[in-house]
């Protein structure tokens, strides 16, 4: 991102100190994006963290549901597969106010409905997007190739912080 590390630390133990000085209830949430890199890495970040901030992210890089290459040109997803987090935590609303299954699905290619028109959790638990959940919670994360192609539900990093 351009950033310097030392000083993104600095500023980070900074805020940590303040929330503490001040006795306030600020919550502080750490994402990193993992990569094969800095993968071994990872482990060592969140025994660092845990202690002084509230929440840890570990987003594994990704190729936006097989849209583009990632891992240096590896697209195939390997290993155990498990429910997407995203599908149950976030809801996502698109500029047009529609609202697509998760983030990864920019094009909008499965909508439950739109807050114009919609009231905004009957989109969310929509037939359409509840039917992807229950296919994941099944164990069947492949039925939507969308989801077969994307990486937030391989190997359960996801569920492991």
């Amino acid at each position: 991102m351009g950033l310097d590390f030392k000083r993104t630390m600095a500023n980070l133990n900074y805020l940590i100190e303040e929330r503490k000085r001040r006795n306030k209830k600020l919550i502080i949430s750490l994402t990193v994006a993992a990569n094969p890199i800095n993968k071994s890495n990872v482990d060592s970040l969140i025994k660092k963290w845990s202690p002084k901030v509230d929440d840890i992210g570990i987003n594994w890089i990704h190729s936006w549901a097989g849209a583009m290459e990632d891992d240096g040109g590896k697209t195939e997803i390997s290993g155990s597969r498990y429910p997407c987090r995203s599908l149950f935590e976030q809801v996502v609303v698109q500029s047009n106010g529609d609202i697509p299954l998760c983030c990864v699905d920019y094009e909008g290619s499965l909508v439950g409905g739109n807050i114009k028109t919609d009231k905004i959790l009957t989109s969310f638990y929509s037939k359409r997007l509840e039917k992807v959940r229950r296919d994941h919670l099944g164990g069947r994360v492949g039925n939507n190739k969308m989801c077969n192609n994307c990486r937030f539900s391989e190997k359960g990093l996801d569920w492991l912080v």
